[in-house]
């Protein structure tokens, strides 16, 4: 986007949008067309019209589409003398409308010139053009405004050219002529150009609609005449609503269910790869086609320009579909291995396009469609009798007779499915993968060319290799790169000593790094990207199977070419690596890994850090920095210090300069033919040398981006050796940035000298500690790729996923190109200034320090206080002053005091603080159409009137105290406002007003990973629901409460056990797209009809474009949470390195909102350390009209901000389960109504100074603040003009241009099944009459069973209706979250199959699914329930004679199951319940599993090889009880279901006894154990009791 596109729309970016879908085909497998088959895939896709969305203006769709082969006969009749099939190419073309505006008829005719031109060039020739027959009326105001001219051409082959080439001759064509249009100043204006396809083979039709618009607008489709073997559809559903035709699926080949979340990472790398491209028919028009991925697209669109490419010039499609999406191959994955070799070779050659994806993809010849390694998209297919298969995102989308059904299955993570048209067949996934994988001597290759770094010459040194090794120059080596006394004593100490990243809590009040007045590091300037809503984070400790580090190493070739020589790489399992590990691949005398060493310092005269002019001399004939180069372990070494005269003063740019530099030495060595660059700043070593070192990652970014721009980046990899990197998220940014390596010699070597310190005893020996700490960042780096759902390193690497915040875009388009940077900031002198600071204080103390052993105090490093206040630190918001004046005002109910206490908290943010520090209210009368001036108080809103816009945060009875949680909720309801429960459930006796008056219920219910104690009834009982997508302190991560702190009142809201720990997994298992979340929604308004729904979303780039697809998903709220607030345990890295602050997010939000034309339909709230009036206002105007607080709440309570929530000793009584400590709690709800009310108070004087009336007057009024210029270093370089604009939204739409909630979403639940349920079921709820009923059931009736829930739970609680009391008998195959929080007394009986989400958050009632009468398929061996089925189940039983999908159980803490086999992740995370497998279960089974008890039938006998043992232990059924229960609970599935496969384990029990696993938790047991010790203890204390009674009788 250009600068004034950038400025005209705020904070908004077109590359932050994200879609979701569904998809689907349907194909005759022996190839024969039919119009039948076009028809159906248009059927598959309007059952699919709820996975896409709508517009603002309610009618227009976000994309759908279909492709199918090319109608020959009907375009035989429509064009005259068409060539034979096969001979002629043809697609749509959208042009500029002509009747929109003016010269676009004119600019169409100069296309079409240029088109007639080119495919003469070309040997191509235009046959003919026709005007394509739609029917606009169909469209909405948005689609039709933005409605292209479509026509069709036809091309063919010129005289005497032939048409054998013809497909490759077209792409070319195409390539060509989008480049030209792109960059010929003729065409500026043809942005709407675009062509969906052009080929011998396929056609697509497709434009911005909804799924149900599109036979209707493209009235052909229609035609009987329209003839396909296939038919491929797609239904988008966009987190934006700017028109986008060509956004539209499918494109060329495959049409996309995810999110590419690395595709920054690929698109760069394969720019850089384009550099190396050969082809014999290609290669001349290389430069005309280039780049491969077209600008300004989606990620599918660009994961579609790469397949295209590859299959161009030669690969089959499987081939270039396994490399793009490889399935995961290390050894805990069951494929051959010539398979994993063949995955190998390629990952030699390129990165996996990583993330969430279900692709559907046809070239005429193949159809099919394949899973991403982590089976995060549903994928459901039905093969019939007569060769017919559908295949889409859900089951049900066409309806077959049971008798017509020859198998019925899914989509397994990495698996193929294929089916070539020509050889009329489906092609299994081992088969379809083995023609691939034996084209080509694969395994042979990789076994002689790829290199282990075992395999590497010794070197000869034994001993670790530390340097450097003297105490004072350790100590040096630490002051110059910035170490601090919490480097060593909270995070290299820690790390030594565990092997884990340490964790604090309590989130962080410190100012961004471009507010410190401390000097920072440049990685402090970055924020890491995570994902929210669009796709999901991954576990990777619980789900490492899919999860690498593996690295490559050395030159890259051809990508279009294959050869032995193209694996000849060096492979890296642990990419953050010991000295000696470098210095072994120095050794290695190979030529093609020839090696040198970039000098990453700068030299610095004494005059410039304020020196005497004592000690070395210093190099000025080298001051620039040189270059050591080695080839073998030749030449100079890289830390030898220059000699040479002294040096005049170096020029003030003396970094940038240095940067230049190495960019240039970098292109020069890779031309001279090396291959591994080693950036090194052991020059900056040597006191006495005047060198400093550069910031590692401004000097890796540089190099990166400088190789790329020369053409040279793969043929060199970058070895970073720097004393800087010592915490995670310095290794996340320099693999981020693109180092292939990092050698941390300055961590190691500190973490030496702590070897060698009074700290000895808890480090061990230098190797424990140094392994340690190496597996703990290796462990950290993999849990910061998994937070953005990113699997192996080589995707991350060079993604750069994160955000600059206080950078200037000098600096960010020199070194990090293309990443986000909104407010600018440090120039390169800033940056200099601030490494020079730190470099001078090292060269001083060196100075005091000679000829003699320094001190122990001399030895200690300054201590900034990041986490912890010190004195003498980094600043603190929540400081010993603010914490005092705060609790004072509030417990002595002192308003002036409160005043002196947001005038302290104003003041220390106008420093400036935080972004809002930096702005001021517009003088009044300055702004038209503002107030004119102040007015009296007395007419401004009320204060009980704004304190209804304040809630608390979402602090869980867990992580806080039951005192605390109880005195918040009592606070906000007295005051009308909205506590929130909180993640961990709430105990039913609170739901009621207590008897004095006082209510402890929370109003938010919040609805979180772990879904702990989510029921029916709880739900039933909240005014909103929050679904929590990200915590502010560690977005994109789960957690986990301990065992120890799980006592019997926590284990009983949380439906658990006591003792037995407690794991939320990193996503929502049941929201791995924006559709499924669409989907959540639906689900909890099902729920509760009467309460809102909320979405929690933490701030970070492109979080508005995520907040307008949630708010498309019809949440009623949207909450925007700054990066700074939290309670739990959170990574260190995360609390400061994760997320935005709220002021960008929040605007950011708002303005997409508006110019979306959604604002209006929700309600917009922001947190995260709001402390006074002035902060609500300025939030309001950023566009906020509800609070959250969080931090502030505990304080009032008594929170005195030690820190030390996750570790259960809070000395205060408020984050703690400790009952001694509980004790100390003084905190009361009068405090809390205190706060509030004096928080509006303040609120209320604010609006009246500015001439408000009431608050909704001031939301979104961005225009009335201004930026303060502050004359400091780095805040010069800030602007907020993005964050400060205002927005208009489309005037054309009703409610378009609100700037705040006027009207409520339109939810859709009217209509649904469940409405005609209650009335059937009145007589059941009502008259307590039991009732039966049978009713039809589709994939398009969604939730069935959990609105009817709520009607139970509202009459009845947790108790529900008596057993069996309503009964219904459904047929037909049902669609989502079938059952979901089905309450106890309903019997749900499915005849039929059903898709994702079944029976989540069951809640006592019990279902039951069969297969239909007259099936003949065996159940055992086909799918009948989808995903993620029994997620967050809490009691009740689920029956099903069939196979369930991935993660089967996830999160169950009560329900009992049987099912005759599961995929990958089964029983993962329960904590609960009792679950019996009847056949085989997929990957990674009982990971995560605390609790519950699982039976496997093992038959295969490798039931351990799927199994994840990390929390388990197995037994056979070596005791009556467990023996009698699985007998009992199969005969149960063979009364339910009618199951012959169950039945016949039965009556061949002694058979199948000896078969079964009992999989059983080593905490739970525990736990069980200690029940029932209590329990017979219990019993003998009443034995006691009653022989005492019987003595004293």
């Amino acid at each position: 986007m250009g600068d004034h596109q950038r400025n005209s729309y705020g904070l908004y970016r077109h590359d932050y949008e994200h879609d979701a879908c569904g998809i689907g085909f349907v194909a005759q497998v022996n190839g024969n067309a039919s119009h039948d088959i076009v028809e159906r895939g248009l059927e598959v896709l309007e059952r699919l019209e709820h996975r896409g969305a709508e517009s603002a203006d309610n009618k227009t769709g976000d994309g759908a589409g279909i492709l199918m082969q090319i109608p020959h006969e009907f375009y035989e009749e429509v064009f005259k003398k068409l060539p034979p099939r096969g001979m002629y190419g043809t697609g749509l073309v959208f042009f500029p409308d002509a009747s929109k505006e003016k010269g676009n008829e004119k600019l169409s005719s100069l296309i079409v010139k240029e088109m007639e031109r080119l495919a003469a060039e070309l040997g191509l020739a235009i046959h003919s053009w026709r005007d394509v027959p739609t029917n606009p009326e169909v469209l909405g105001l948005i689609a039709r405004k933005a409605e292209p001219t479509i026509k069709q051409v036809v091309l063919v082959p010129s005289a005497g050219t032939g048409g054998a080439d013809l497909e490759l001759r077209l792409y070319i064509y195409r390539k060509k002529l989008e480049k030209i249009i792109r960059e010929d100043p003729r065409f500026a204006l043809a942005k709407d150009f675009y062509i969906p396809s052009l080929s011998s083979k396929t056609m697509v039709y497709k434009g911005m609609l909804m799924s149900s618009q599109l036979r209707h607008y493209f009235t052909e489709l229609t035609d009987p005449r329209v003839k396909s073997a296939v038919a491929m559809v797609h239904s988008r559903f966009s987190t934006n609503t700017f028109p986008a035709w060509p956004l539209a699926q499918p494109f060329r080949m495959l049409a996309h269910n995810g999110e590419i979340n690395t595709v920054r990472g690929n698109r760069y790398w394969m720019a850089a790869r384009e550099a190396l491209f050969e082809h014999p028919t290609l290669g001349p028009h290389f430069k005309d086609i280039l780049p491969v991925i077209e600008p300004d697209r989606s990620d599918s669109a660009s994961l579609d320009n790469a397949l295209e490419l590859l299959v161009m010039a030669g690969r089959s499609l499987p081939h270039a579909l396994m490399m793009l999406i490889p399935e995961s191959w290390n050894d805990k994955n069951p494929i051959p291995q010539e398979l994993k070799a063949f995955y190998e070779y390629h990952a030699c050659m390129m990165e996996p396009w990583d993330g969430p994806a279900s692709i559907v993809f046809c070239d005429g010849h193949y159809v099919g469609g394949t899973l991403d390694r982590n089976g995060l998209r549903p994928s459901r297919y039905t093969l019939t009798k007569s060769g017919l298969l559908v295949m889409a995102s859900e089951t049900g989308v066409q309806d077959f007779a049971p008798e017509e059904i020859a198998y019925k299955g899914r989509l397994r993570p990495g698996k193929l499915l294929i089916v070539d048209l020509q050889q009329g067949r489906i092609i299994p996934d081992e088969e379809i993968k083995k023609q691939v994988y034996t084209q080509k001597p694969y395994a042979e290759w990789v076994k002689k060319q790829v290199v282990t770094l075992e395999k590497l010459p010794e070197t000869g040194i034994t001993a670790p290799l530390v340097y450097p090794t003297e105490e004072g120059r350790v100590l040096f080596m630490e002051q110059a790169f910035g170490y601090t006394r919490e480097d060593r004593e909270n995070l290299l100490l820690v790390m030594a000593e565990t092997g884990q990243e340490p964790t604090s809590s309590m989130g962080t009040d410190t100012p961004l790094a471009v507010f410190s007045e401390k000097p920072q590091r440049v990685y402090n300037y970055f924020k890491q990207v995570f994902a929210q809503v669009t796709n999901p984070p991954i576990d990777s400790i619980r789900e490492e199977l899919v999860m690498t580090l593996t690295s490559f190493v050395g030159p890259q070739k051809n990508l279009l070419d294959e050869t032995e020589e193209h694996c000849h790489r060096l492979k890296i399992l642990n990419p953050v690596m010991t000295p000696a590990e470098l210095e072994r691949i120095k050794a290695w005398q190979d030529p093609s890994f020839k090696w040198t060493t970039l000098d990453a310092t700068f030299y610095v005269p004494r005059k410039r850090v304020g020196e005497s002019g004592k000690g070395g001399q210093a190099d000025h004939s080298n001051r620039q920095g040189g270059s050591g180069t080695g080839e073998g372990g030749q030449g100079k070494a890289a830390g030898e210090a220059p000699s040479g005269s002294s040096a005049s003063v170096q020029e003030p740019s003396a970094l940038k300069q240095a940067l230049d530099r190495l960019v240039a030495e970098a292109c020069g060595a890779v031309e001279k033919g090396f291959s591994l660059l080693v950036i090194s700043d052991k020059a900056a070593l040597n006191p006495d040398a005047g060198r400093c070192g550069i910031p590692a990652l401004l000097a890796v970014g540089a190099i990166h981006h400088g190789l790329i721009k020369a053409g040279l980046r793969m043929k060199a990899s970058l070895i970073v050796e720097s004393a800087e990197p010592r915490e995670v998220m310095h290794f996340a940014l320099l693999f981020g940035y693109g180092a292939d390596l990092i050698v941390p010699y300055g961590a190691l070597a500190s973490l030496a000298a702590l070897c060698r310190g009074p700290d000895a005893s808890r480090t061990g020996d230098y190797l424990h500690a140094e392994k340690n700490y190496l597996k703990g960042i290796h462990k950290a780096i993999l849990k910061i790729m998994s937070k953005m759902g990113t699997s192996t390193l080589r995707s991350y690497r060079g993604a750069q996923i994160f955000e600059a915040i206080g950078l200037s875009q000098e600096v960010v388009d020199y070194c990090f190109r293309g990443t986000t940077n909104r407010i600018g900031g440090a120039s390169f002198a800033d940056l200099e200034a601030e490494t020079l600071a730190w470099y001078k204080d090292a060269r001083k103390a060196c100075e005091t320090m000679q000829g003699s052993e320094p001190d122990v105090a001399e030895k200690l490093l300054v201590g900034l206080g990041q986490y912890k206040w010190r004195k003498y630190g980094e600043k603190h918001a929540w400081n010993p002053e603010t914490i005092y004046l705060l609790q004072w005002a509030t417990r002595s109910g002192d308003y002036r005091k409160f005043k002196e206490f947001t005038s302290r908290v104003d003041a220390l943010n106008q420093t400036p603080h935080v972004i809002r520090g930096l702005l001021d209210f517009a003088p009044p009368g300055s702004v038209p159409g503002a107030p004119r001036g102040p007015i009296p108080i007395e007419e401004v809103e009320s204060v009980e009137s704004i304190m209804k816009r304040f809630t608390t945060g979402a602090m869980s009875f867990g992580s806080i105290s039951k005192e605390a949680h109880e005195t918040i909720a009592i606070a906000m309801n007295s005051i009308q406002g909205r506590s929130n429960s909180g993640e961990g459930g709430e105990d039913p006796e609170r739901f009621a007003v207590r008897p004095d008056g006082t209510w402890a219920r929370s109003a938010i219910k919040q609805v979180a990973s772990g879904r702990f104690g989510v029921t029916s009834e709880y739900l039933a009982n909240a005014d909103e629901i929050q679904i929590k997508i990200s915590q502010g302190a560690k977005p994109g991560e789960g957690g986990q409460l301990p065992g120890h702190k799980v006592d019997a009142i926590i284990a009983k809201t949380r439906h658990s056990t006591p003792g037995v720990t407690l794991i939320s997994p990193p996503p929502h298992h049941d929201i791995y797209s924006i559709e499924d979340l669409a989907q959540l929604i639906f689900d909890l308004k099902n729920a509760n009809p009467r309460a809102r729904i909320s979405v929690k979303l933490v701030s970070e780039s492109g979080v508005g474009t995520i907040a307008a697809g949630v708010a498309k998903a019809h949440a009623d709220n949207i909450l925007i949470s700054g990066y700074d607030g939290g309670t739990g345990a959170s990574p260190q890295s995360s609390i400061r390195h994760a997320g935005l602050p709220w002021e960008i997010g929040l605007a950011e939000t708002h303005q997409t909102l508006v110019l979306n034309g959604l604002r209006g339909r929700v309600r917009l709230m922001t947190d995260g350390q709001l402390k006074s009036g002035r902060d609500i206002v300025i939030a309001g105007m950023l566009g906020a009209e509800e609070f959250g607080f969080g931090t502030a709440t505990l304080i009032v309570m008594g929170c005195v901000m030690m820190r030390k929530c996750h570790e259960n000793t809070c000395p205060m009584g408020v984050a703690t389960q400790d009952p001694e400590l509980r004790k100390r709690f003084t905190g009361k709800s009068e405090y809390l109504i205190n706060f509030f009310r004096f928080l509006a108070m303040e609120t209320r004087e604010i609006m009246a100074s500015l001439g408000f009336r009431t608050f909704d007057e001031l939301v979104g009024r961005s225009d009335l603040l201004v930026q303060r210029r502050v004359d400091k270093p780095k805040v010069r370089g800030i602007d907020l003009s993005d964050i400060l604009y205002k927005p208009e939204g489309p005037a054309d739409i009703p409610g378009g241009q609100d700037r705040y909630c006027t009207h409520d979403q339109i939810h859709k639940i009217d209509t649904v099944l469940d409405k005609k349920l209650i009335e059937k079921c009145l007589v059941a709820l009502d008259k307590k009459i039991p009732i039966a009923l049978e009713l039809p059931i589709h994939n398009t009736d969604r939730a069935v069973g959990t609105m009817l829930s709520y009607e139970v739970s509202k009459r009845f609680g947790s108790q529900g209706l008596p057993e069996n009391f309503v009964t219904v008998d459904f047929r037909g195959s049902a669609g989502q979250s079938f059952g979901a929080f089905l309450a106890p007394g309903i019997t749900f009986r499915l005849e039929g199959d059903a898709n994702d989400y079944l029976g989540k958050g069951l809640s006592g009632g019990r279902i039951v699914v069969r297969p239909p009468v007259g099936s003949t398929f065996k159940t055992e061996e086909n799918i009948i329930v989808g995903n993620t089925v029994l997620y967050g189940a809490t009691s009740g039983e689920l029956y099903a004679a069939g196979v369930a999908g991935e993660r089967f159980c996830v999160r169950n803490s009560g329900a009992f199951a049987v099912v005759e086999g599961v995929g990958d992740h089964g029983a993962e995370y329960m904590t609960g319940g009792r679950l019996v497998v009847l056949g085989r279960v997929g990957r990674n089974f009982a990971a995560g599993m605390s609790g519950g008890i699982a039976y496997v039938l093992d038959r295969d006998g490798d039931f351990e090889f799927f199994l994840n043992k990390g929390m388990v232990e197995l037994s056979r059924l070596d005791n009556e009880e467990d023996e009698n229960f699985v007998k009992d609970m199969i005969r149960k599935h063979v009364y339910w279901t009618g199951s012959e496969y169950a039945r016949s384990i039965l009556d061949n029990w002694s058979s199948f006894r000896s078969l079964f696993i009992k999989v059983l938790p080593v905490e739970y047991k525990r736990a069980l154990q200690q029940m029932k010790l209590a329990e017979l203890d219990r019993k003998l204390f009443e034995i006691r009791e009653q022989e005492d009674i019987t003595v004293r009788a």
